[in-house]
């Protein structure tokens, strides 16, 4: 069955199916969040939410386009740039 929108949004939360390969559930997440990053391609507030979830340091979740993996290179680059400037204001300036 297809996920439900939100399930693209957030599918740590997913959890195997009985009788799925281990290969099989991580290309399902995968192909989610690559659904879940076309859509954000598309809203006008992608900015605004990868800011937020930046912030607000989101665990969970495609926000903005970005994956928690995507998030948690961003705040390991960000440590070593420009000391005052937050890791959204890096991102988007």
């Amino acid at each position: 069955s297809e996920p439900y929108v939100q399930e693209w949004f957030f599918p740590e939360g997913l959890t195997p199916t009985k009788g799925i390969s281990t290969n099989a559930y991580s290309s399902r997440i995968r192909l989610m969040e690559l659904s879940a990053k076309q859509l954000c391609q598309m809203c006008p507030l992608k900015a605004l939410c990868a800011e937020y979830a930046l912030e607000a340091r989101e665990e969970f979740g495609i926000w903005g386009g970005l994956t928690a993996q995507d998030r948690k290179t961003i705040y390991a680059s960000a440590r070593s740039t420009t000391p005052g400037h937050s890791t959204a204001r890096q991102l988007f300036d």
